[in-house]
């Protein structure tokens, strides 16, 4: 569906430099805060295997039971830091704590067009 609610900001890892809305239902990829909850430094070891993607309930799950606060932005660690950890170096889009909304542009000649309004911190 083009139009949701409830949506949150995904960040494309592993820079988190583009960010974008997905409706909770769909699935990125999980990694939790270091320390806490403004820390931009993302843990690379949520995930099942590399490339593995998740909907937003389960990445809470997952944070929850490392007792690590989901981040609200996100820069992941660089790959030299990863060791064998498959999971850090895939490129993924991965959920932050950060709402978003969708909004409808219309163009003066009647076009619609969606827009991404990600929480950008």
């Amino acid at each position: 569906l083009p139009f949701y609610n409830g949506g949150k900001t995904i960040k494309w890892s592993p820079d988190g430099l583009y960010s974008m809305c997905a409706p909770a239902y769909s699935l990125q990829g999980s990694s939790c805060c270091s320390f806490g909850e403004f820390d931009t430094r993302s843990l690379p070891n949520q995930c099942q295997y590399p490339g593995e993607r998740v909907k937003y309930e389960t990445h809470d799950d997952r944070c929850f039971q490392e007792a690590k606060p989901i981040c609200k932005d996100i820069t992941r660690i660089s790959p030299t830091q990863c060791g064998s950890n498959d999971c850090c170096s895939v490129h993924l889009w991965h959920w932050t704590s950060s709402p978003c909304s969708i909004l409808a542009k219309i163009s003066k000649f009647g076009r619609v067009g969606i827009v991404h309004s990600p929480e950008c911190t």
